[in-house]
């Protein structure tokens, strides 16, 4: 009598692939793992794995934020099989969908934040002629804050805000400090009034590196090349119009 065989139970051997968006697109690629997995009885428990960077962490919170409340994940499988018929690859897609509270709490696990960045035009037709030597000052400045060198980048900004001022003039005076302490009289200040304390204070912030103290932090700089960033980027726009 001839062999009668039963239906072909293959063996599987390796799991690979990557993960895509509600889009079809590429998220990230699972690490490849080999199993030996016959007749649906694994020898180990398998677990897949798939690094995912904070862009991509970013770009599909931005997408779920767009629209959907959820965020959806195909995982594109690969798994290499091995049976009567030699060797051969399949593919298996699973479709996750993470419900908002979920993908919230995975977030603050992965300590996930957004950053916004501000944007400063430091040359072209959009810096006023008047602001050239400060937007030529703040490009130093970012150059010591990438440095490493705190105190310069500070200086720096000193600068920035005193060339500033040169080319604001009159239009914005700045109260004194003597005014500050009296309520009254801040409630009356005008907007421009308003805009020339701000910037009397990160004046004042840059004082002791202007004086030479060197003792700055690199969080201390970033905060006050940031600010003075923002200052010339308002001013930038306002003296252009």
């Amino acid at each position: 009598m001839p062999e009668i065989l039963g239906p072909e139970i293959p063996t599987l051997l390796n799991f690979s692939g990557e993960i895509q968006n509600n889009a079809g697109e590429h998220v990230a690629e699972i690490c490849s793992v080999p199993l030996r997995w016959y007749g649906n009885r694994p020898e180990d428990s398998v677990y897949l794995r798939a690094p995912i960077t904070f862009v991509t962490l970013s770009l599909l919170n931005e997408s779920r934020a767009a629209g959907a409340h959820s965020v959806q994940l195909t995982f594109a499988l690969d798994v290499d099989m091995q049976g009567r018929k030699e060797w051969q690859r399949q593919s298996v897609e699973l479709v996750y969908r993470f419900a908002a509270s979920d993908w919230l709490a995975l977030l603050e696990q992965a300590r996930h934040t957004q950053v916004s960045t501000i944007e400063v035009c430091l040359e072209g037709p959009s810096v006023p002629a008047g602001l050239k030597a400060a937007a030529d000052r703040y490009r130093e400045a970012m150059r010591h804050l990438q440095l490493c060198q705190w105190d310069d980048a500070i200086a720096d900004c000193r600068q920035v805000i005193d060339d500033m001022a040169t080319a604001i003039g009159a239009t914005e005076p700045a109260p004194g400090w003597a005014q500050h302490s009296d309520k009254n009289t801040r409630e009356g200040w005008t907007f421009s009034e308003r805009c020339g304390t701000i910037r009397n204070i990160v004046r004042h912030a840059t004082h002791l590196a202007h004086h030479g103290q060197s003792e700055f932090t690199a969080l201390q700089a970033r905060y006050v090349t940031e600010l003075t960033g923002v200052l010339l980027k308002f001013y930038s726009g306002r003296l252009s119009q």
